[in-house]
């Protein structure tokens, strides 16, 4: 990872080659990796690793940065964002205990009791109600509503496990909770449900992400396991017999707004996405693709611009439909061309 000092230089990068389908993608860079990302109207947020904090406007490009030096951010690395239904902005570190919220104007942060956390939040979610569920690095899941933190753990609830990895919300309310050693859990607020290798059909307890279909049913990374769904009643395996790549390691899994299942994966090495529709799987790479890097950290899908995607190499954009990136009168679109602004 490099580190600047004195002169930040920023550098947009917009690259158009002729990809199966036509392809056409949009790449952003700040910081070496993109790890975190959420919609909020025509922009998109995007947290990096060691580079700060950018708002991209979706149609135009036009971005604005934050870092320590002239925001109230306490990191420069970003790895989860969440956005409220005030339009307020809440970023958390893996490696800090500090939660940041940021409604446009003034930047607070929020203190939690060092007793209650240590180790840094993995994974930020927002209720109906607007209740901030916060899962935690090996101190358990925490719900925020504005004046009062509460924490769950394994003492004091039937959380299976503290190292909190992701969480899912249905509409209902219910709260799905991926652990990394204890397996899945649900809580609707009263009762909790456990999930795990001994008492069900899920077949790792490394969980690492969760998503919702239309339908109301999870599907379930795991890391060691690869992919499975659960309708609340059947447990099914997501395999490609057609492939030679087995998915295994999951990183990030996430539906887009056409009911398309999108993957991040870990092979030899990371091995791209892979998308999921109607039975039909396609891979996406460096090589058959506009992906600039194969590990894939963060997906976000939109529906006026398509799915992102945070990477080793910043960030992409892509649509789903059409494979054309959506800033081309930002720069005129040849076989390779960089804009610097």
């Amino acid at each position: 990872m490099h580190k600047t000092h004195g002169i930040f230089i920023v550098i947009l990068v917009c690259i158009s080659t002729t990809f199966a389908q036509d392809a056409e993608w949009i790449y952003y860079f700040n910081g070496d990796r993109v790890t975190a990302l959420a919609h909020e109207g025509d922009y998109v947020w995007a947290g990096t690793l060691g580079g700060g904090l950018v708002k991209i406007h979706k149609f135009t490009s036009e971005s604005t940065f934050y870092y320590k030096f002239n925001s109230g951010l306490p990191y420069n690395s970003i790895t989860s964002i969440a956005v409220d239904s005030s339009g307020t902005k809440w970023f958390a570190h893996w490696s800090s205990s500090e939660l940041v919220s940021f409604d446009g104007t003034d930047w607070t942060v929020h203190e939690i009791d060092p007793e209650n956390i240590m180790d840094g939040i993995e994974c930020i979610a927002i209720d109906g109600e607007n209740v901030k569920w916060i899962g935690t690095n090996e101190n358990g899941l925490l719900s925020y509503d504005g004046y009062n933190f509460t924490l769950y753990d394994t003492l004091n609830s039937e959380l299976p496990d503290n190292d909190i990895s992701s969480i899912a919300l249905e509409e209902n309310g219910v709260m799905w909770i991926g652990t990394w050693n204890g397996g899945l859990a649900s809580f609707d607020g009263v009762e909790w449900s456990v999930y795990n290798e001994s008492n069900s059909d899920l077949p790792h307890n490394s969980v690492t992400s969760i998503a919702i279909d239309e339908h109301n049913v999870k599907w379930i990374g795991t890391w060691g396991a690869g992919l499975v769904s659960f309708d609340g009643v059947s447990w099914n395996a997501l395999d490609d017999p057609d492939s030679e790549f087995v998915l295994e390691d999951i990183w990030k899994i996430s539906f887009d707004n056409d009911g398309v299942l999108w993957v991040s994966a870990w092979g030899e090495l990371w091995h791209g996405l892979v998308s999921y529709s109607g039975n039909s799987f396609s891979y996406y790479d460096t090589t058959n693709s506009g992906l600039p890097h194969n590990s894939v950290f963060a997906i976000s899908p939109d529906g006026d611009s398509g799915v992102w995607f945070g990477t080793s190499h910043g960030l992409v954009a892509f649509d789903g439909n059409d494979w054309t990136h959506r800033i081309q009168h930002q720069c005129m679109i040849f076989r390779l061309m960089m804009c610097v602004v």
